[in-house]
Formats: C-alpha cells, structure tokens, sequence
C-alpha cells in the first residue's frame, strides 16, 4: 500500500496529494491554489498555472528553490536545524516578525490570530470575537 493509499484509507472523501522523495537529495512541493472569484472556472485556473508558473530546481543540491507563480515569486534556502530563509518577491521574509500562527505575509492580523507560542487563540468574524485560552 502507498503513502496516499494509507492516507486516502482514513479521509475516504477527500482528495489527497502525497510526495515520497528518494533519500538522495531535498525534497518538497509546490502548490498553488485559486478561487472562482479569481480565475472564473477550473479551466481558467489550470490554463493559468500551466502558463505562468514554473519551479526552478537548479540549485536543489545547494537546498535552494524558486517558485514563480501567478500572483508572485518565493524562494526557499534550507538552513539545517534553523528556519528556511525565505523571500517573497526577492524580499527576505524577516521570521522575528512573522512566528504568530495565522499571522499575513504583510505582518497584518488576521480574523483567525494566536501570537507565538501564547496559547490564546482569537477568532474576529461577524461583529462577534471569539477567544481560547490553553496553557
């Protein structure tokens, strides 16, 4: 039995993607995700992605990728026990200021927030806030 097999096997009604790399090198994926307001159709959003992204894996040895997609480009540079340095559209992702969970790329809060390592999780939807607080 695969990986996906074994994983499918418990979430029968969801769709699952699996990636098994081969011990000789990194390994990831890339994924891309879209909405109907965006893109119109399923159509629409493949046409698009087929035409506009591209994964650059030349320096994969060095743990070093790049992604262009629609919307914009990252890059990913593995770092052993530390955290990946990470640039979105060649700025460099400062991880100081972006370790809340649910926390945007552009440092705003979210309607869905939990500061780093706080336990306190904060829902802000409707007119209504939500909170959760575990030790």
């Amino acid at each position: 039995m695969t990986a996906t097999q074994k994983i499918q096997a418990q979430y029968p009604n969801d769709q699952i993607l699996t990636a098994t790399g081969n011990g000789k090198t990194f390994t990831g994926f890339a994924l891309e995700v879209g909405e109907q307001e965006t893109y119109g159709s399923w159509e629409q959003f493949q046409q698009s992605i087929m035409s506009k992204s591209c994964l650059n894996l030349q320096q994969i040895n060095q743990g070093e990728v790049e992604y262009q997609g629609v919307f914009g480009k990252v890059k990913l540079k593995y770092q052993g026990v530390s955290l990946p340095q990470v640039w979105r559209n060649g700025k460099e992702h400062d991880w100081q200021k972006h370790f809340a969970v649910y926390q945007s790329a552009d440092g705003i809060k979210s309607p869905i927030y939990q500061g780093w390592k706080s336990g306190k999780l904060t829902v802000t939807a409707g007119g209504y806030q939500f909170q959760n607080q575990s030790n």
